[in-house]
């Protein structure tokens, strides 16, 4: 999404409110990917995509598979980290022998 608005300036409530999601995790997400260096700050609030990222081909690719294969990446998303609660919780199960 902020790649396809390259000049437009992204706060945490902007993001949640196009990602339907909550304002924190939003703040979260956008420090992190300013943190490795995806997208920039523009100030205390508010960051913009970084074109000129060295993951700009990564990034590039991901955003092709997305649009060719939707599904199957938001279901990749959404499918880990219950599979590996799952696996963390099904190690606590106690068998009857």
């Amino acid at each position: 999404m902020m790649k396809q608005n390259p000049d437009r300036e992204w706060s945490a409530r902007d993001l949640s409110k196009e990602m339907r999601t909550n304002v924190d995790y939003a703040a979260s997400q956008l420090a992190f990917l300013a943190y490795k260096g995806f997208i920039n700050p523009t100030d205390d609030v508010c960051y913009k995509y970084h074109s000129e990222s060295p993951y700009k081909p990564m990034v590039d690719q991901l955003e092709e598979y997305y649009n060719l294969h939707r599904p199957s990446v938001i279901n990749c998303i959404y499918s880990q980290p219950i599979d590996s609660i799952r696996g963390f919780a099904d190690a606590f199960k106690i068998k009857k022998d």
